[in-house]
């Protein structure tokens, strides 16, 4: 799959059609999608990356040999093709080829299909913080993962 990866200052372009995939990703949860102007926001930042395909997008923040996975949508009518896998594999060879030791992302605890492809990429749960979410149900907790990368 062909993946495109640039810092987020070079991305900003790409705020409305992230916002616009972000709100059809989460809607089935209850979430609210971020808007154009945050997502222009999380961009603007030097620190940030975004990795997108036809379809998806994952969009991290990689700080010295720390990364943190800010968000990350997959089309619902893409969802099961392999978008989701295809962006975490080019996510984590980008860490490597950083040196990034630990990865740390938050996901919302009722979000069963995500949590199982984190920990099939070793995302181990490290804590929960309780109502940090709020969806249209009412608030539910957040689990906080955490990968570490072998340097070698």
């Amino acid at each position: 799959m062909d993946i495109t990866v640039r810092p987020g200052p070079q991305a900003l372009d790409q705020a409305k059609p992230c916002a616009a995939l972000h709100t059809a990703a989460f809607a089935a949860s209850g979430a609210r999608g971020w808007s154009e102007n945050e997502m222009q926001d999380l961009l603007a930042r030097p620190s940030t990356t975004l990795l997108t395909l036809p379809g998806g997008f994952l969009l991290t923040e990689i700080i010295d040999d720390e990364a943190e996975i800010i968000t990350f949508a997959v089309d619902p009518a893409r969802q099961g093709q392999g978008l989701g896998t295809a962006l975490l594999d080019s996510f984590c060879n980008i860490c490597r080829c950083r040196s990034v030791t630990r990865c740390i992302l938050e996901v919302a605890e009722n979000n069963t299909n995500a949590i199982r492809v984190y920990e099939i990429y070793n995302f181990k749960k490290i804590s929960l913080r309780k109502n940090y979410f709020r969806l249209n149900i009412g608030r539910v907790g957040a689990i906080v993962m955490e990968k570490h990368f072998s340097i070698s």
